[in-house]
């Protein structure tokens, strides 16, 4: 995730997941390209196998590449959730009232590795999180600490 928009009066967040739709699209072409060579050869077995595999690697791509936009807006008194896959959208509405701040959820696993997500504090003890996800490095810390600063009305400092 990362702030595409930071001024006073409205904060965009964005999360493009670029390398896995990359890595899916270069599986999804490469099996393509194998099924076409193998289909030139006369290999029907071959071409049908690796047509399939094109088809679960598209259905996994449509299913797991997830665009997600949050937007801050105080001008309009409210925050929204947008989640896009493929197949699904959703979108949530709060008002801007009850967004109290921004925290960083861990999972531990069992080799003693930590993942982070970033997620919304909301009234009344509720907590979304903004990635289905955890991930590795500091891109959850980041976001939090963004909505934390433009919450409280200052600016993200200038680089």
């Amino acid at each position: 995730m990362r702030v595409k928009v930071d001024t006073s009066d409205r904060l965009v967040i964005l999360h493009r997941p670029v390398t896995l739709s990359v890595v899916l699209g270069g599986v999804i072409l490469l099996q393509l390209c194998v099924a076409l060579a193998l289909g030139l050869a006369g290999n029907w077995f071959g071409t049908i196998v690796m047509l399939l595999g094109a088809l679960v690697a598209a259905l996994l791509a449509g299913a797991l590449i997830r665009r997600i936009d949050l937007i801050l807006d105080r001008r309009a008194g409210e925050a929204q959730l947008h989640s896009a896959t493929l197949f699904r959208k959703t979108h949530t509405r709060w008002p801007l009232s009850d967004v109290t701040g921004a925290q960083v959820q861990q999972a531990f696993s069992r080799n003693g590795t930590h993942t982070h997500r970033p997620a919304l504090s909301l009234s009344g003890g509720r907590v979304q999180p903004l990635t289905p996800n955890f991930a590795h490095g500091t891109a959850p810390n980041l976001v939090a600490a963004a909505i934390n600063r433009w919450l409280k009305g200052r600016r993200r400092p200038k680089t």
